[in-house]
């Protein structure tokens, strides 16, 4: 943890898509982790003049499971990543919090947000904790900046694997060089769903734990009694179908994570060899195995048209991302290319990443910790860092100047 004396305390978020993350100024890694989506169960009116049904948020897996029935999940974000429902934001901004027994009125609070946020909603995040949750001082930080900065870089191309797409911004002396940007279409989500149809086609069904009860009984054999495990459905009357998704599509995600690869040997033709398969087994039993095909789902990073997607390649995208930049800028970028995202650690793909982009351009380096917790959180771990530096502290945008001069200031305090 790096805390020095003359700053003042801190709560770090990083709202992702797939997951948010939230911890306290300083420390190496988010303390607390929940999914993004969250769930929603209507409360009836207590009485016949209120019309409008009030709802009532459910945030986090573990309470999830608790209210199983006429629960709907909903995502915050719409298809571009953008917040769109404060209520469900407001709900894992208190949730978040109080699961690291943080008060916010008392913490100034750094925000990682998406590198082309749009204004209108840093302005409406500005106001929500401003207003809502009463913090003394805010800075919206970029995460390409922050995802630099954690891997010790001022001036680099970051290149963040999220869950619906993966955005690769140049940042030159501690800023974005947000037109030379680019959005690559394709993230974890589209791998994930490329798992479920992979799954779908062996002829598997992806039972979440909750559908089923498992039982043990004694068997007869040869050998003497043998255990034997036996699942039995579980009925519900009131399950909705966007929270069964959302637990299959857990459990694709846990397949994806166990035996998808990248192959880094792209010279060699996969059908040439004998691969050798690996398997996985579901909570009901259920065992996946893939040979040559579990390096089919990456292979949408290297060529995007699998899922539909009008990108080019990654490797296309980062070099033309790169080369877009000034010239005096190319060498630089290109030996500080940092990566970050739950994406990012896909089995074989920093090396794969290494060897193609050495292939096109001398002097490549791509960073990145060895540790995946490390690259998975790289984005809140740098705003962690940059909370703590004594120099920085002038650069929050407190309560006072939001107050005089209005929440689109934060557009001149955090450019």
């Amino acid at each position: 943890m790096f805390q020095p004396s003359n700053v003042v305390p801190s709560v770090v978020f990083d709202f992702g898509t797939h997951t948010t993350k939230a911890g306290y100024g300083g420390e190496c890694l988010p303390r607390f982790l929940c999914c993004s989506s969250v769930g929603i169960q209507e409360i009836p009116p207590q009485n016949e003049a209120v019309t409008r049904k009030a709802c009532d948020f459910i945030v986090s897996e573990r309470n999830l499971l608790r209210r199983v029935e006429g629960t709907e999940i909903v995502s915050p974000f719409d298809e571009n990543g953008v917040v769109e429902n404060w209520e469900a934001m407001e709900a894992i901004i208190s949730y978040s919090s109080s699961q690291i027994s943080a008060d916010l009125s008392v913490n100034s609070v750094m925000v990682v947000e998406p590198s082309q946020n749009p204004k209108r909603e840093r302005e409406k995040l500005v106001e929500l904790l401003f207003e809502k949750f009463d913090v003394p001082s805010v800075y919206l930080l970029r995460s390409a900046v922050a995802t630099c900065f954690a891997s010790g870089r001022y001036t680099g191309c970051a290149v963040e694997l999220g869950a619906k797409a993966t955005d690769i911004t140049p940042v030159f002396e501690g800023a974005i060089l947000g037109k030379k940007s680019s959005r690559f279409g394709v993230g974890g989500d589209q791998l994930t769903h490329y798992v479920l149809r992979q799954v779908q086609e062996k002829g598997l069904e992806l039972n979440p734990f909750f559908t089923f009860r498992k039982r043990l009984h004694e068997e007869e054999s040869v050998e003497g009694n043998v255990a034997k495990r036996e699942f039995e459905r579980v009925q519900f009357s009131n399950l909705r179908e966007s929270y069964l998704w959302f637990w299959k599509k857990r459990l694709a995600e846990d397949i994806k994570v166990a035996l998808c690869r990248v192959n880094d040997q792209p010279d060699i033709d996969l059908n040439s060899i004998q691969i050798p398969f690996i398997s996985y087994e579901l909570p009901d039993g259920t065992v996946v195995e893939m040979g040559k095909e579990k390096y089919e789902a990456a292979d949408c990073l290297l060529d995007p048209s699998k899922v539909e997607s009008p990108s080019k390649s990654l490797v296309d995208e980062i070099v033309n991302v790169i080369e877009s930049c000034d010239s005096n800028l190319h060498r630089e970028l290109f030996s500080s290319i940092c990566l970050s995202g739950g994406t990012s650690n896909l089995t074989g793909l920093l090396d794969y990443l290494t060897l193609a982009l050495s292939r096109r351009m001398h002097k490549v380096k791509l960073l990145g910790s060895n540790l995946e917790a490390e690259r998975r959180f790289a984005a809140w771990t740098g705003g962690s860092m940059l909370a703590t530096f004594g120099e920085f502290q002038k650069m929050w945008l407190s309560k006072a100047e939001y107050e005089e001069n209005g929440k689109t200031f934060i557009h001149k305090k955090c450019p």
